[in-house]
């Protein structure tokens, strides 16, 4: 095999590995369910189909943003999809593979000969594109927008670094720089840190058309103003005012978003650890950047390292926007998973820059690479890879809890019209009323999957439908407490998933024969005997509790019997035992089943 086939096979899997690491996360953890600020999205969705939409549900403000692109992209896979928002999650993933290849073409043009130091810098690369630290963005759909900007960045560097006429090196440009800037707030920073490496690139040409600089003035400020046309600052978002009252806070804040891609998994204060990465990585980009600076006038220095630098400076300005507008909200912040995303760029910068920095460094004084230099390399690239893992390890257990805490959310939603939980205002939507508005427009156009439950009668044919009978759980124990209320404790799983079971509901048996759901348990809880057997983690909560009041009855016994919900599918299976309830006299009997 020739060295040339050979380095495209080792960039490939240096790609691929941490690539399809994510994918293969996405595929297990991906929910099917809008979350949040989503919600809105769904809502466009279902006006579109409905033939409803209008230019203002295209740009109307979105907390800071106008989700314009996101929105028509949203839009078009909800026709090819069904509405699946996994699809969205598959979207991120995209950009990121956008991203990676982006930087390897840069990697390309700027590294030098080395290409066993190209496959390794690729593949650390890699590991920060697709690190799982950014599990926030990664496994929810509209999140996408937070990948849109860095996605124009990257891929108008590699415009800036083409052979395309600088004619249409601007005008791509300027197109992807519109993009980014109505899909998200950072957006807009897109006009003002590529233009440098644009004219750098482009310096000869521009000496006579130099019209091409005032177009992209005048194109930067066209959406400036289309942007903050009718703008209106949240209410509920901070004021600026605290970031320049508090320097000391607003630094520590800015630091730590910078660190925040490696500031989890050790013992260190999580915190305390990303202001001390956050630095550093600060410190390094400054030092080499200080570097390029006195040698500006080498044009072959300019040209390996700009790129790189405009790469690091996204972060730099998109972090200071971000203290700005979210000190106020509280130090933890910074070290939010969505924030992740805004800070990769950095240490992606400082992975490629620093080697580049080193080897002119070495080229220019004519000797061999100092011992310490390059000990302080591996040094720096094992602290990298150390704290990957440490934060991988972090991520996963935050991305399984989030994988529950949706299915949860979604078994709970599944009964919004016909039992509708405040539990949702915590866990999907901050407006129950609103919800279910846009949860019913979604399943008008079947556009949820499973659909809303259309009553509360588990009938019998539903019940012999249930797979497993008993193989889902037991309701423990039932007990009378003060007047009319009942405890209700018990454990349910699925066994196809070994996983808690996404909700529970409680049921009484009708006249008919039937069952009538009558509350819906939110509470969960621990049940280390349960989970050792089912050869789960101790911690995972497959008990459940609940309290209540008993519908009113004709005096007459009541039999009360619980089921598991499974959130994908929709099906419900019993769990064992159920208890006869007298009303009456308060006796509760146990019945096995």
């Amino acid at each position: 095999m020739s060295d040339r086939w050979l380095f495209r096979l080792s960039s490939l899997t240096a790609v691929l590995l941490p690539a399809g690491f994510l994918a293969g996360m996405i595929l297990v953890y991906g929910v099917n369910v809008p979350y949040w600020d989503q919600w809105e999205i769904a809502n466009i969705v279902v006006k579109a189909f409905e033939g409803r939409l209008s230019l203002q549900d295209l740009t109307f403000q979105q907390n800071e943003s106008r989700l314009v692109f996101p929105r028509l992209l949203f839009i078009g896979l909800a026709y090819l999809t069904g509405y699946d928002v996994r699809y969205e999650m598959w979207g991120s993933f995209c950009l990121g593979c956008l991203v990676a290849y982006n930087v390897y073409r840069l990697g390309r043009l700027t590294l030098g000969d080395n290409l066993r130091q190209e496959v390794f810098l690729l593949f650390l690369a890699s590991l920060l594109i697709f690190s799982l630290i950014q599990w926030e963005n990664w496994f929810w759909g509209i999140q996408l927008s937070f990948f849109v900007p860095i996605a124009c960045v990257t891929s108008i560097m590699s415009v800036a670094y083409s052979s395309l006429s600088v004619q249409t090196k601007f005008a791509a440009s300027a197109v992807l720089a519109t993009v980014s800037t109505f899909s998200f707030a950072h957006g807009m920073v897109c006009w003002i840190i590529v233009l440098p490496v644009l004219v750098l690139r482009t310096r000869e040409e521009l000496k006579t058309k130099r019209w091409l600089i005032g177009c992209w003035l005048i194109g930067f400020a066209l959406n400036i103003g289309l942007y903050f046309s009718n703008y209106v600052k949240p209410a509920h978002h901070p004021s600026f005012v605290e970031a320049w009252t508090n320097l000391t806070a607003a630094l520590s804040y800015f630091l730590a978003l910078l660190g925040g891609p490696l500031g989890w998994g050790t013992k260190l204060n999580h915190l305390y650890q990303a202001v001390g990465v956050g630095f550093g990585m600060f410190a390094l980009f400054v030092l080499s950047c200080i570097y390029v600076g006195r040698h500006r006038n080498d044009s072959l220095v300019v040209y390996r390292t700009f790129g790189w630098i405009t790469l690091g400076s996204y972060t730099l300005v998109s972090a200071g926007l971000t203290t700005l507008g979210r000190l106020g909200l509280g130090m933890d912040t910074a070290l939010s998973s969505r924030y992740a995303t805004f800070a990769v760029p950095l240490i992606l910068a400082g992975v490629y820059l620093i080697p580049i920095v080193l080897d002119i460094d070495r080229t220019k004084m004519s000797l061999q690479a100092e011992p310490w230099k390059t000990r302080c390399v591996f040094i720096l690239g094992t602290v990298l890879i150390f704290l990957h893992v440490a934060t991988t390890r972090s991520a996963l257990a935050a991305t399984e809890r989030n994988w529950r805490n949706r299915l949860q959310a979604k078994a709970v939603l599944l009964f919004i019209s016909t039992l509708p939980s405040e539990s949702l205002t915590r866990i999907m939507y901050p407006g129950l009323g609103a919800l279910k508005y846009y949860a019913e427009g979604l399943d008008r156009h079947r556009l949820l999957s499973p659909g809303l439950r259309k009553n509360l009668t588990i009938e019998n044919g539903e019940r012999r439908s249930t797979t497993r009978v008993g193989a889902c759980g037991s309701f423990d124990h039932l007990r009378r407490e003060e007047g009319e209320t009942y405890f209700a404790k018990g454990w349910a799983a699925l066994s196809d998933r070994r996983a808690p079971a996404d909700a529970i509901v409680l049921a009484y048996k009708e006249s008919n024969g039937s069952f009538a759901i009558f509350d819906l348990v939110v509470k969960r809880t621990q049940r280390p005997e349960i989970a050792r057997a089912l050869q789960r983690p101790r911690r995972l909560p497959v008990g459940w509790e609940h309290s209540f009041t008993l519908p009113q009855a004709s005096g007459r016994p009541r039999k009360i019997a619980a089921w598991a919900v499974d959130a994908g599918t929709g099906e419900l299976c019993k769990l064992t035992k159920a208890y006869l309830i007298d009303a009456q006299d308060g006796e509760i009997r146990e019945l096995e089943q």
